[in-house]
């Protein structure tokens, strides 16, 4: 780091212990100086580690923000629950989920699809995916598969998660596409809940075939 860029007075370096958000804004102050790097003076090997662990870098960061999604819905829904917890309505319920999933839409500026998904992957990751989120927290697998993985098992109930994690264990996920990892844990599921497997399949079968769905591929 050069004498011209300083990292923010309240940075709190990797020592200190606990992830603060200054080390977030020293992070970006650190990919900020990379960008402006004079890349003539790498070699292809040197570009393409560099290439591989920003790839790592990514994964492991989207991890971090999954935790904080988590965090924040929980420490959302208890601080607008009344305090009667008996009179908590399905209508209350909904309306918190629906403003959690609004904050992360725009934290994040993405979809309300897309926020519901990262919303979800991050509830996900902390019921029953303990070897998945360690991968993820690694860096070893990005977003994009671990939500391949949360999509493919959010029929099952907390044994079976375990169980699936278990399975999947297993493997060398790190070497599989999006496509192989998304297959393999739909065949995993349907060898441990055949049943609730084959729910699934006819709801979706039965979705395809209703009229809405027929408009809404025109």
């Amino acid at each position: 780091m050069t004498s011209t860029q300083e990292p923010p007075a309240h940075a709190t370096g990797v020592g200190s212990g606990r992830f603060r958000s200054g080390d977030l804004a020293l992070i970006q102050l650190l990919i900020d100086q990379a960008i402006g790097d004079d890349t003539t003076l790498l070699s292809e090997a040197d570009l393409i580690d560099e290439v591989q662990q920003i790839e790592s870098v990514q994964a492991s960061l989207a991890a971090l923000q999954a935790s904080r999604i988590r965090a924040f819905a929980r420490a959302h829904v208890e601080n607008h629950l009344t305090d009667d917890q008996t009179n908590r309505s399905r209508a209350d319920v909904e309306r918190l989920h629906r403003s959690v999933v609004a904050q992360i839409q725009l934290a994040c500026r993405v979809s309300t699809a897309e926020a519901r998904t990262r919303l979800a992957n991050a509830r996900d990751l902390h019921t029953g995916l303990d070897h998945i989120r360690g991968l993820h927290t690694a860096g070893e697998l990005s977003a994009a598969k671990v939500t391949a993985i949360a999509v493919e098992r959010r029929d099952l109930d907390p044994h079976q998660r375990r169980h699936l994690d278990t399975r999947l264990a297993a493997h060398d996920l790190t070497r599989l596409g999006i496509g192989r990892l998304r297959a393999m844990t739909r065949r995993l599921v349907a060898e441990i809940a055949p049943e609730r497997f084959r729910a699934r399949v006819h709801a979706a079968a039965a979705e395809r075939r209703s009229p809405y769905a027929r408009h809404r591929t025109r």
